[in-house]
């Protein structure tokens, strides 16, 4: 492994601790649900747990408002940073504490930490990896969610069940601080930031190596801001409003996530306890949930594999798909249940396939489009908007689960998220765009330009590309023009004399004179004059008379304005006198 595939590894590693700690806040509210329902071991009432397990969510939508105005100025390593003695103080609160006020209270902060750095931590990865290793390490985040649930669950049936959260929710906060510690920030975040094109270039090597073409990819991200670097949240807005290729992928990812939200996967992880008590008698609901988990990071694991051989639209759809079928097993068993009561382990499958093909597919492909679709100018801003959306659609969600499984019962509750997958597959065939393959500058030229800045663009880069190439004279041309003083392509500009070879030795003496001019002159200019790669050159000649003209070379400017070597400012204002041994020698000649 290259230290540069090490550094993108150990990025995702670092943001994946986060949605490890996410994936073990989902454990404890489903824990503690369950709890509830155990008249001699329970705390709190069903109601109270239900409303712990919802204000995680309630937290992650606050601290979302924050994370955008904090992540924009300080980047995501620090809010990581000062996100960890949150985290720290959370988990002993929720888990140490029987109070409804203080659980309470600990079930706010660690949403807040979820809040900060969930969805930026993802952005960050996308950012920082290349496009053949990205859909891989994009998914290392779902894996950890599911890593979370699983130990959680499983040190819950070996120790009491609030010490093995605490665990779970610590730990990783730790492992977190010190990579951060570690990394440099994203070279997009750098250069939006105004940073120099030197702390950029140090997070490009990091991150490609020294091998990479730095200059390439410092030119893609220059033109992806367009010139926009540094806005303020309020002109962010004001663009996503205002410009179409910037509002457009906005808006797809805030109804995929609608989507995403509402297709069961994370409620089902919370309440599948609930369900398994209610219809399998012979099964321990924590060794459902095990299995939940377990399958849930197989998922996860075959679908970032199958990334490798389709595309990203193709995986999404067959993920909506056995979600949606799973989904019609479970309500099924429960519209039939008088007649299929022997067979509960229906219950157990639909559920698990469920929650493994929403997680692990609809979950991941949602959050690598929404690394991969957002702008760069307002990526941390959208992103903090999306998890703040999300947040309040998971919190309604949860509290809609027990009324709706009265209302209409189980069976019209899981028929209704089965509808709402046969819409997710008619939004990602109709909608979505397909990024496989691409970096993220490509996918926004591709996807989402106009055809109006495409051609603005194109005919820039005609102009660029019809800027006369000009010879720079250096020390060794000059050399050689000098020691060969016959060379064949210098020209008079009487033409003359140029046709007439009556008198060869006055012609050839008449050569001899003019490149020592042009010599001695063009010398004396060099002593003057800077050369840069973008500065005209001026070419001079003598005619028969010995008369020095200098001809001025005339340049064509993207901005098609014409600009004369006399309009370029010298660094030494002395008039270009005329050398005195070059108009000796000529009129002499």
């Amino acid at each position: 492994m290259s230290r540069a595939l090490l550094g993108q590894v150990a990025a995702a590693v670092v943001m994946s601790m986060t949605p490890f700690i996410y994936g073990t806040t989902l454990s404890f509210g489903g824990l503690l649900l369950a709890e509830s329902q155990l008249a001699e071991r329970a705390r709190l009432t069903i109601g109270d747990a239900v409303m712990i397990a919802a204000a995680s969510n309630f937290g992650r939508m606050a601290a979302c408002l924050l994370s955008a105005q904090l992540t924009d100025r300080l980047g995501v390593l620090r809010v990581i940073q000062l996100g960890t003695p949150i985290n720290l103080l959370a988990w002993p609160l929720m888990t140490l504490t029987s109070g409804r006020g203080t659980v309470l209270a600990g079930s706010v902060l660690a949403g807040s930490v979820v809040g900060l750095t969930g969805l930026t931590g993802r952005l960050y990865i996308a950012e920082v990896t290349t496009s053949r290793y990205r859909p891989v390490l994009c998914y290392l985040p779902g894996v950890a969610l599911g890593l979370g649930l699983l130990l959680s669950f499983s040190l819950s049936a070996l120790i009491p069940w609030r010490y093995a959260v605490i665990v779970c929710g610590i730990v990783p906060s730790v492992v977190q601080v010190v990579g951060t510690l570690l990394l440099p920030n994203s070279p997009r975040w750098l250069m939006n930031r105004g940073f120099a094109d030197e702390e950029v270039r140090k997070s490009i090597v990091f991150y490609r190596g020294r091998t990479t073409d730095i200059g390439n990819e410092l030119k893609e991200i220059r033109q992806s801001l367009q010139g926009r670097h540094n806005l303020n949240i309020a002109r962010q807005i004001h663009l996503i409003f205002t410009d179409w290729d910037v509002g457009k992928p906005c808006l797809l990812m805030f109804i995929q996530f609608t989507f995403e939200t509402f297709c069961g996967g994370v409620v089902l992880t919370q309440f599948a306890q609930s369900v398994f008590q209610q219809a399998v008698q012979s099964l321990s609901p924590i060794n459902c949930t095990q299995i939940l988990a377990a399958l849930q990071m197989a998922a996860i694991a075959g679908s970032g594999y199958l990334l490798q051989l389709f595309g990203r639209k193709t995986i999404l759809i067959g993920a909506a798909v056995l979600t949606c079928s799973a989904q019609l097993v479970v309500a099924a068993f429960f519209q039939f249940e008088d007649t299929l009561g022997s067979h509960q382990w229906l219950v157990v499958v639909g559920i698990v396939v469920a929650n493994a093909a929403s997680n692990g597919g609809i979950s991941q492909l949602s959050h690598l489009f929404l690394g991969e679709l957002l702008p760069t100018r307002v990526r941390q801003m959208v992103g903090s908007a999306v998890s703040l959306y999300m947040g309040a659609l998971s919190a309604v969600f949860i509290h809609l689960f027990p009324v709706l499984t009265t209302a209409v019962g189980s069976a019209g509750l899981f028929a209704v998220l089965a509808a709402v997958n046969v819409l997710q597959v008619t939004f990602a065939y109709l909608c979505l765009p397909e990024t496989r393959g691409l970096s993220l500058e490509e996918v926004q030229v591709r996807h989402f330009s106009s055809k109006k800045k495409m051609e603005a663009e194109k005919t820039l880069e005609q102009r660029e590309q019809e800027v006369p190439s000009i010879e720079i004279i250096t020390g060794d041309s000059l050399s050689g023009l000098k020691n060969g003083m016959n060379t064949p392509n210098v020209n008079t500009t009487n033409d003359s004399h140029s046709g007439n070879n009556e008198n060869p030795k006055a012609d050839e003496k008449r050569h001899k004179g003019t490149l020592n001019a042009a010599y001695e002159d063009t010398e004396q200019g060099l002593r003057r004059r800077k050369i840069s790669d973008r500065s005209d050159s001026e070419c001079y000649s003598s005619d028969c008379n010995g008369q020095r003209k200098a001809s001025t070379t005339t340049l064509e400017t993207p901005t098609d304005k014409e600009m004369s070597f006399s309009q370029i400012p010298l660094e030494d204002d002395t008039p270009n006198e005329q050398p005195a041994a070059a108009v000796a020698e000529s009129d002499h000649v």
